[in-house]
């Protein structure tokens, strides 16, 4: 049997994806046309799901509404309201992984010239991710009350799969768990049931090339430090 090479191109093609989908932290003030996001949005409704159960809720977030919620977030922010999110995340990672965060940190502050003691700028920055960088769409993650760890997995996998579709259009994009942190706001200015838990968003447009925060890239660790293979 002759190899197919309709599977190597699709492969490649797949591969180049997955490279080249990145946080972006800086958007033009572009919004994507509707047929597109309508286009990334079928993609990711393919994504797998524990017994097909698909537990994701997306609102999708845009004009008006986007700068309603913007302004609201930070808002809650600026005041140092503290966060009332709907599943509570560990506050400090041990070991690697407050490495690799502690790298990724300081990437992103060389990029954008704030230094390790400059309080007032650090803050700055923080705040940008409750203006989600400008993006003029956001499309918020939600899962029903009663979800548990499958669900989320489910929706975390959703959440990349829209990433990836997003990418194959050329659109940027960037995951943020800090837009998860004031569900309680969120609900408020778009009028969300309260049995929809807020997970995170997903902030996306054209990428602004010029922006300094989108001039670094971060690394990955090897494989043989996250893959164990078992054969005996």
């Amino acid at each position: 049997m002759e190899l197919d090479t309709n599977h190597k191109g699709s492969f490649d093609t797949l591969t180049r994806i997955i490279c080249d989908r990145r946080a972006i932290r800086g958007f033009r003030n572009s919004p994507v046309p509707n047929d597109r996001i309508q286009d990334a949005l079928l993609g990711a409704s393919r994504t797998p799901s524990n017994c097909n159960v698909q537990p994701w809720i997306i609102h999708l977030v845009q004009g008006k509404a986007l700068g309603r919620l913007r302004a609201a977030l930070i808002d809650a922010a600026s005041v140092a309201t503290p966060p009332d999110d709907d599943f509570k995340s560990t506050k400090t990672y041990p070991g690697v992984y407050r490495e690799r965060q502690i790298e990724t940190a300081q990437l992103l502050y060389g990029a954008i010239g704030v230094e390790r003691h400059d309080k007032a700028g650090r803050a700055a920055a923080s705040l940008r991710n409750f203006a989600m960088f400008d993006a003029p769409h956001v499309a918020l993650v939600f899962v029903p009350e009663w979800a548990g760890p499958r669900e989320l997995a489910d929706a975390g996998a959703w959440a990349q799969t829209f990433m990836l579709a997003l990418t194959a259009l050329d659109i940027g994009s960037i995951p943020q768990a800090a837009l998860g942190l004031y569900p309680g706001v969120t609900r408020q200015v778009l009028g969300i049931p309260d049995d929809q838990r807020l997970l995170y968003g997903v902030s996306f447009g054209y990428a602004d090339t010029a922006a300094p925060a989108n001039s670094f890239a971060v690394g990955r660790a090897a494989l043989s430090d996250t893959v164990t293979v078992h054969e005996e």
